[in-house]
């Protein structure tokens, strides 16, 4: 047996009395149920213990596994500078990890000193690990450990990736613990972190029940847009834990929940033995995307049908495909989509945005604010192919995400300048903002951003000058096709 057990822990620094103070008890339940856990790994006697942590070094194209010399630890960025931290590393899980990582072409990266420093990170554990940490070490001694983040890759992806922390177990013969750490929904009351929404309460209720009812994975088959409402910060270091328990046994079980503070705290154990419930999980929620991706194309405005299918078959093929126009079709490669009724995409030139998001945010946006084909479907299609491939922020899109895609397409109007910055509107009109030759643009009704303060400067800034050092103002709105 290489996996022991898996616990599910929350990470607030409140916990600790050094910082919490009176407030400790208002989560009385939780500290003793952190407690409970570092007492069930110590009768456990695991020889390792893997942390991951929602807040060390966040990659869109890795998962970083924290290559230090020494895992070294404190609070002083919440005002507390007594308690320090130093833990054993278990360089040989790390090593094989990496290996294996790239052997099965998937994302564990071993990120150094210099790397920490070179993404603004204190080569340092982060409190995603050290609040876990602290309370299971005050049972254990000299246990060493491994800890990482995750990237933002599909749940699917990360399930995956934690398989290999099983495979590395195996590799070496090491009977290891995995803590996800991680907090719950961050939008239960309004004085919380983030204005309450009800996908908060309905997410952390749904998470009890689901590991309650011996059935973590299914949160897993949620609406995605839902759970981005919950504003949780936990679930990727769960969908990674839960890839280690793939295969075996499960007993899941709820050990306490509070949210006192507007976050919801949970913790929960994942024991591995005979009586646990043996189910094909991973199955489940495959065919749980499947289900929704259909359900999904098949309200699609046809211009998102038809950047989607250019994406998919550029991903899949891994060159541009064919495209050919007849009056009755557009055909992309062999696939063909017939025209909608009121088509008039080929007689109109328009600048266009192809937006490409999946359940972790932006993965992708290239567009033109000027027309450069000869009809928005030729703009869209080189658009598509290029926020697919070829934004500099993000990797290229990979055949495995193509079914979490959420796509938008927005066809712009002609361009008017402004004088008067009252005559913007950042829900209805979107800004080119130019200074010297350089040029920022911002599409219009942007989730946050509700000035025309504020748009002009995020414009500004993403053209790389001030908003006094602005020339010229430009409008426009756009049609957006979902």
């Amino acid at each position: 047996m290489s996996i022991l057990a898996s616990f599910l822990m929350p990470h607030a620094p409140v916990f600790l009395e050094a910082i919490g103070h009176r407030q400790i008890r208002a989560v009385n339940e939780t500290i003793e149920s952190m407690h409970q856990i570092g007492k069930t790994i110590e009768e456990l006697k695991p020889d390792m213990i893997v942390f991951i942590s929602p807040h060390g070094p966040v990659f869109s194209d890795a998962i970083a596994v924290y290559d230090l010399e020494s895992y070294k630890g404190d609070f002083n960025a919440f005002g507390e500078f007594e308690l320090e931290y130093e833990f054993k590393i278990e360089s040989r899980f790390l090593k094989i990890l990496c290996e294996l990582s790239d052997e099965n072409d998937l994302d564990y990266y071993p990120l150094k000193r210099n790397q920490f420093k070179e993404f603004h990170h204190d080569p340092k554990l982060d409190h995603g690990v050290l609040v876990p940490a602290h309370f299971i070490y005050q049972h254990v001694d000299n246990i060493p450990m491994v800890a990482m983040s995750y990237g933002t890759f599909s749940y699917l992806r990360l399930i995956k990736n934690g398989k290999l922390l099983k495979t590395a177990s195996d590799r070496l013969g090491l009977n290891i613990v995995v803590v996800a750490s991680g907090d719950m929904s961050h939008a239960l009351k309004d004085s919380g972190p983030y204005a309450f929404d009800p996908s908060g309460p309905w997410f952390d209720t749904l998470m009890k029940k689901n590991i309650d009812e011996q059935k973590p994975w299914e949160i897993f088959t949620e609406s995605q847009d839902k759970i981005e409402q919950a504003k949780e910060c936990g679930l990727r270091s769960f969908a990674m834990m839960l890839g280690a328990l793939e295969g075996t046994n499960i007993e899941s079980k709820v050990l306490s929940y509070e949210g006192p503070f507007g976050v919801g705290y949970l913790c929960a154990s994942f024991k591995i033995n005979d009586k646990g419930v043996d189910v094909d999980w991973l199955s489940q929620i495959q065919n749980r995307i499947d289900e929704q991706y259909d359900a999904h194309i098949k309200t699609e405005h046809f211009l998102v049908k038809f950047a989607r299918l250019v994406i998919e078959e550029r991903v899949k093929g891994r060159v541009p495909p064919k495209l050919s126009i007849t009056n009755d079709y557009v055909m992309v490669n062999n696939i063909s989509l017939e025209w909608p009724k009121d088509n008039n995409f080929l007689k109109i030139r328009r600048g266009t945005f192809v937006s490409i998001k999946n359940e972790s945010g932006l993965r992708g946006c290239i567009g033109t604010i000027i027309p450069t084909q000869k009809n928005v479907i030729n703009e869209v299609y080189r658009n598509a192919l290029a926020a697919a491939t070829k934004d500099y922020r993000f990797d290229p899109i990979e055949t495995d995400e193509l079914k979490s895609l959420i796509i938008s397409v927005d066809v712009l109007s002609e361009l008017e300048e402004v004088e008067d910055q009252n005559k913007l509107s950042p829900d209805r009109f979107g800004v080119i903002v130019s200074s010297k030759g350089r040029q920022g643009v911002l599409l219009p009704n942007l989730e946050s951003i509700e000035t025309i303060d504020e748009q002009l400067r995020i414009a500004c800034n993403k053209g790389g000058f001030s908003v006094d050092e602005t020339d010229k103002i430009m409008r426009f709105t756009v049609d957006r096709f979902k």
